[in-house]
């Protein structure tokens, strides 16, 4: 996992719209810490990944002293369980059964990471959330990562589409395409609003409580803590370059 995955470096350009305003250090934090998210629900990290992760995770995107915005708690939360995980030697191989036994990878999932079984009316994978977060990454002609290997509503790849679009909506700011930026401004609300929004807060508080590492348990409370910074109020508005 690349040290860039995690770390944001601060810019001085912002954008308004509606005379409301947005520092694309903010935009740039919750990309990255979603695509970090991402890649943690989907693979449990390898012993070079996890010894990279102890190194850089003090750098964490989403605090204070990176986003001008208070820390949530879970996301310090978090941290503190990331450090209790490293102090205590977790190792990957336990991380990795941890991870399969809680998502049922190779055995009944202690909870199962798609949407579709927590919203469906038959409590199913491959419902029609599945369908519809497939085509939302349709729509800005992404693909999720494991298409046809994991159903597209995992939790793991819901994050991917944060990011991903954040991303997106970050490099139409930069290039001064406000109307590109909208648009991908309205996917990464419209796609928190109707599908991580309605399901992901009480599924990750349950994960994390039946998780038994203290890696995947931190992991759980920085995912909430991303949805919380999701939620603060940085995407309520679409933003025009100003510098």
């Amino acid at each position: 996992m690349p040290r860039s995955v995690i770390v944001c470096s601060p810019s001085s350009r912002s954008y308004r719209r509606n005379e409301r305003f947005v520092n694309t250090t903010q935009l740039e934090a919750v990309a990255a810490a979603f695509s970090t998210l991402a890649r943690l629900h989907l693979h449990a990290p390898d012993g070079d990944t996890l010894a990279e992760l102890q190194t850089i995770y003090p750098e964490w995107p989403l605090q204070e002293s990176y986003t001008g915005i208070t820390t949530a708690p879970e996301t310090a939360r978090g941290l503190q369980l990331w450090a209790a995980s490293f102090n205590a030697h977790e190792d990957a191989e336990a991380i990795a059964d941890d991870l399969n036994l809680l998502y049922g990878r190779t055995a009944t999932a202690k909870i199962a990471p798609y949407e579709s079984v927590h919203r469906g009316q038959d409590r199913l994978i491959f419902d029609e959330q599945t369908l519809e977060v497939r085509n939302f990454y349709r729509e800005l002609n992404l693909e999720a990562p494991h298409l046809n290997r994991e159903p597209d509503d995992h939790i793991g790849l819901e994050f991917d589409f944060i990011a991903q679009a954040a991303t997106l909506w970050l490099t139409a700011l930069e290039h001064n395409a406000p109307h590109d930026a909208e648009r991908y401004r309205n996917a990464v609300v419209t796609f928190h609003k109707e599908h991580l929004s309605q399901w992901a807060p009480e599924f990750l508080e349950n994960a994390e409580k039946l998780a038994d590492t203290k890696f995947l348990q931190g992991m759980l409370a920085l995912s909430q803590g991303a949805l919380r910074m999701a939620d603060s109020g940085l995407m309520d508005s679409g933003f025009t370059n100003i510098s």
